[in-house]
């Protein structure tokens, strides 16, 4: 299966709501194959005001992916 990079993009909009829909939506082989570009701690900080809840591990590089291990990033 093909990999999703979903951009986070502007920290006002309503993307960070948008991604927790579809991510609740997902089954666990598309969460697998689903990474986030954006600012980590933003993403974080609007899932925490938001109530939300997903898993997400923070990556420093794209060397240090291990596909199976997770199923989300956020740089």
């Amino acid at each position: 299966m093909k990999k999703i990079i979903l951009v986070l993009g502007d920290p006002n909009s309503i993307n960070s709501e948008i991604i927790y829909k579809v991510w609740r939506k997902s089954n666990k082989n598309i969460k697998k194959n689903i990474f986030l570009i954006g600012n980590y701690k933003l993403l974080v900080s609007q899932l925490k005001k938001l109530n939300l809840k997903i898993k997400i591990k923070k990556i420093q590089s794209i060397n240090d992916i291990e596909y199976e291990r997770f199923s989300s990033i956020a740089l």
